[in-house]
């Protein structure tokens, strides 16, 4: 049941996501042609990095499920790639409203809050996560040498 409920959540986020996509392809066009700095090179390159994210996306679920047949105990029931679909919506979601602003215009009412309840969730969380401590210093052998 509960591989169901994730199975319908993963592809309901999915929805989403390829929606959003669209949505900011078309306006990072409409912008960079507003803008005068459209090149078809871009846009292809814009065009496979979405298709590539979406790809990502499935190989991730689907090896969520090859593990969850093969060591059952490990079954995840699809969070991880859920989860990473919301982190790529929120990144296209973000670029969308980015678009619209830099086009003129006020944001989407309930994009541009859920954004900012992401930006509050990211900052309660980010403090709390250790920088990573800079490599050592080289020793320096007495030769000279490090």
């Amino acid at each position: 049941m509960a591989t169901a409920i994730s199975m319908k959540l993963f592809l309901a986020i999915v929805g989403v996501l390829i929606a959003t996509q669209f949505l900011d392809y078309w306006l990072g066009t409409e912008r960079a042609q507003a803008e005068g700095l459209y090149d078809d090179q871009r846009g292809r390159s814009g065009r496979v990095a979405k298709l590539g994210g979406l790809l990502l996306l499935l190989v991730v679920r689907l090896m969520e499920s090859a593990v969850a047949m093969a060591v059952p105990v490990l079954d995840s029931h699809g969070a991880i790639a859920t989860a990473a679909a919301i982190a790529l919506w929120r990144a296209e979601a973000q670029s969308a409203e980015n678009h619209i602003l830099a086009l003129g215009g006020n944001g989407i009412p309930v994009l541009s809050q859920l954004l900012a309840a992401f930006r509050a969730v990211e900052q309660f969380i980010m403090p709390k996560i250790p920088s990573p401590s800079p490599p050592p210093a080289p020793r320096v052998r007495p030769g000279g040498e490090s």
